[in-house]
C-alpha cells in the first residue's frame, strides 16, 4: 500500500492491524513542528511502515530530530522544479 502523504497515519495503523503482512510505503512531504500530534504520527509511521520516502534531506533531518529516532528504512527522492507552468488565472465567464 502506498500512502502519498503522512497525514494518513490513521489509515496506516488500521491497515497494519488488519493486514499484518501488507507492505506499506509512505511519503513525508512536510516539516511539522514538534507536538503531541506529530509524536503520534511519527510513531505510527516509524513502527508500521516498511519504507518511508522523504522529498528532501531537510524533511528527513527534521523528522528524525523531532521524533528523536533514526529511520533506517527510508529513501530521499528529490522533486525537481517544474519546467512548464500551467496558467490557472483564466477568467471564468458567467452567464446570467
Amino acid at each position: 500500500m502506498h500512502c502519498n502523504i503522512e497525514t494518513l497515519h490513521f489509515v496506516i495503523a488500521w491497515a497494519r492491524k488488519n493486514f499484518p503482512d501488507l507492505k506499506i510505503v509512505c511519503h513525508v512531504r512536510t516539516t511539522p513542528s514538534k507536538s503531541v500530534f506529530f509524536t503520534l504520527q511519527a510513531n505510527v509511521l516509524i513502527e508500521d511502515c516498511n519504507h518511508i520516502i522523504f522529498i528532501t534531506p531537510n524533511e528527513k533531518n527534521i523528522f528524525e530530530y523531532n521524533s528523536k529516532k533514526i529511520i533506517k528504512n527510508s529513501s530521499i527522492i528529490f522533486n525537481p522544479p517544474s519546467i512548464h507552468r500551467k496558467k490557472y488565472n483564466r477568467k471564468i465567464k458567467k452567464k446570467i
